[in-house]
């Protein structure tokens, strides 16, 4: 599987999070585990309530079953409403950042997958659009990808690759997202 990283700035649309309140929905997707290219197990992505920011005072949101507070551009706050230096790993609108510092342990706060931002050059959510915008993680085992609409610049779907192609196992995650905006 090949990636393109194609540096992306976006100028016509106001930056991050601005409504009242976002409700992130799963509408579809798929797990598969892979030996070598081969798919040997596929499941379906249900649909459901995936996660909800609300906007609290002081123009914070908060993602409460996450327990996050969050800037509008998606930056994960601490307790006393200062930026960590990290970003929630899936943001309702595009945060339009050169590169998302998500973390991988809480409390471990080096262990960060930096995505950078970018074109993805494959069809990954399968509905015919090339060059989706986004930010892209290609490492020799795992690839990750949170991608938006073009259009609407609304959370779209994100892919995750981990798995050694010379070790035999793979494991691949697509959820496609609807994003409903609370004005």
């Amino acid at each position: 599987m090949r990636l393109l990283l194609v540096p992306l700035f976006l100028a016509s649309f106001p930056v991050g999070l601005a409504a009242r309140a976002y409700e992130v929905r799963t509408v579809g997707g798929w797990e598969r585990e892979l030996r070598g290219e081969v798919v040997v197990r596929t499941s379906g992505v249900p649909s459901k309530v995936f996660f909800r920011l609300e906007r609290v005072p002081g123009g914070r949101y908060r993602n409460a079953a996450q327990n996050l507070t969050l800037s509008p551009r998606c930056e994960i706050l601490d307790p006393s409403g200062q930026p960590t230096g990290l970003d929630a790993g899936l943001c309702p609108v595009d945060p339009d950042k050169p590169v998302l510092r998500i973390p991988v342990k809480r409390e471990d706060p080096r262990a960060i997958l930096p995505l950078r931002r970018g074109l993805v050059d494959m069809d990954l959510d399968g509905d015919g659009v090339l060059n989706e915008r986004g930010y892209i993680l290609v490492t020799e085992t795992a690839i990750f990808v949170v991608a938006y609409s073009p259009r609407t610049r609304l959370l779209k779907f994100d892919f995750v690759r981990l798995g050694d192609p010379q070790k035999v196992r793979i494991v691949q995650t697509l959820r496609r997202y609807q994003v409903q905006v609370v004005p």
